[in-house]
């Protein structure tokens, strides 16, 4: 990479990244409402907002596959953690309803591992304002750019943290056992994000069948805190 061509691109984005760190806030912010408004159960473990680092982006720029037509697609970036697996396709579907996808850019992580692979999983949606939202008077600075927004699960998210970190620090190829060992616990913790969710369900059902039950005056159910609250909310519905 001809690193003329590099300093320049960096001295072009330094002067505009202001303009990216607004973007990627405009962006969140569209989605933190758009979610509590359609989907208000939902529990996020957080939300976070950034411009690309300097430095990143030099690194990036110097890398073998990157040359002075392509085009960086994630300057501005948001990122959204869930604490569910299985809200992640619902927030995926706020995000292609509410801004232009560039699907070429876009990919889903976990379908590209394929079904013999570990690693990290997670949706990543390269995203630009819409016409009509970016004629909007607040978005009117943000017209033509694009932000990638990655959404993930807490224990996707762990993994990555953990593996990047590392290999951020360490370029080359791990020995044998060190990689099967990566390889193991990533088999781990993706069994453990759908154990998650599998609890989750059936602990819904079991407060469920609950409510049902002792509205048809059942009491066969152990004495626990929500068998007692549900019992006492059928039983006193007047008390406050």
């Amino acid at each position: 990479m001809n690193e003329q061509y590099v300093e320049a691109r960096i001295r072009e984005f330094s002067k505009k990244r202001i303009f990216y760190e607004n973007f990627a806030e405009q962006v969140l912010n569209i989605l933190k409402v758009i979610i509590k408004e359609e989907y208000p159960d939902i529990k996020i473990a957080s939300y976070s907002k950034r411009a690309k680092e300097i430095e990143s982006l030099r690194k990036k720029l110097r890398k073998d596959k990157y040359n002075e037509t392509s085009e960086i697609t994630d300057l501005a970036g948001v990122r959204i953690i869930t604490y569910s697996k299985k809200d992640i396709p619902l927030i995926a579907g706020i995000i292609k309803s509410s801004f232009d996808v560039d699907i070429q850019n876009s990919i889903d992580k976990t379908l590209s591992l394929g079904n013999n692979k570990v690693g990290y999983r997670g949706d990543h949606y390269v995203v630009s304002f819409s016409a009509d939202r970016a004629r909007m008077p607040e978005n009117k600075n943000f017209k033509d750019l694009k932000c990638e927004i990655q959404v993930t699960s807490l224990i996707a998210h762990t993994w990555s943290e953990i593996t990047h970190e590392k290999g951020y620090k360490f370029e080359g190829e791990l020995p044998e056992e060190l990689e099967r060992r990566k390889n193991l616990l990533a088999g781990m913790l993706e069994l453990a994000d759908l154990e998650m969710d599998a609890y989750v369900e059936s602990f819904d059902s079991y407060v469920s069948k609950i409510e049902q039950e002792i509205e048809k005056g059942c009491l066969k159910y152990q004495i626990n805190s929500m068998s007692l609250e549900r019992f006492m909310a059928w039983r006193f519905p007047d008390i406050a």
